[in-house]
């Protein structure tokens, strides 16, 4: 299936790709998540039948079992409308040994220690987020229960300053307990 127009999230999605591909097939800002499917519905309606859409995983879905294969998001009467990440967002394939190791050069065995590093020094927080993410993706709302804390919902590559098991903890149940107050009361009657 040929694609005339790939529609994605972010700037960070359309720098990366647009680079990748070379301009073919055009890579531009599609909208929110939640806005792509109706807008290449849309757009094929107006005669575009080959625009589709790339989105990131994120913590709406469980990783696929076979990481080797796009996963199809959406269809419209049997046709494909757009794809998701296998991986939780497309930063997750940028820090791949061998992505870094052809763009950099860097040594296999120092590059993979310092990533593993890395992830020892953010796991609690990370598996916080995904308690929360999976919460999320079962209770309604499902978009106003967010996965990182309130004062880092607008900074993508923040962390907090404490990201001990303990305090990942903590505000894991805190922050769920404040949601669940809400939704309580709402479907409680």
């Amino acid at each position: 299936m040929p694609v005339s127009r790939l529609l994605v999230e972010g700037k960070l999605d359309i720098e990366i790709l647009a680079a990748l591909f070379g301009g073919r097939p055009p890579v531009d800002i599609g909208g929110s998540k939640q806005s792509l499917a109706p807008r290449v519905r849309n757009e094929r309606q107006g005669g575009n039948a080959n625009v589709y859409y790339l989105h990131d995983r994120d913590f709406d879905y469980d990783p696929p079992d076979d990481l080797s294969q796009p996963v199809v998001d959406r269809t419209h009467a049997g046709i494909v409308l757009g794809w998701r990440w296998c991986r939780h967002e497309m930063e997750n394939y940028l820090i791949d040994p061998e992505v870094v190791i052809a763009a950099t050069n860097w040594e296999r065995p120092i590059y993979e220690a310092a990533l593993v590093n890395v992830a020892q020094h953010i796991r609690y927080y990370q598996i916080a987020r995904w308690v929360v993410g999976t919460a999320r993706r079962s209770s309604p709302p499902h978009y106003e229960l967010y996965t990182k804390p309130d004062d880092l919902q607008d900074h993508d590559f923040r962390l907090p300053r404490d990201l001990s098991e303990s305090t990942s903890v903590e505000w894991a149940n805190e922050h769920v307990a404040r949601f669940y107050e809400r939704v309580g009361q709402t479907v409680a009657p």
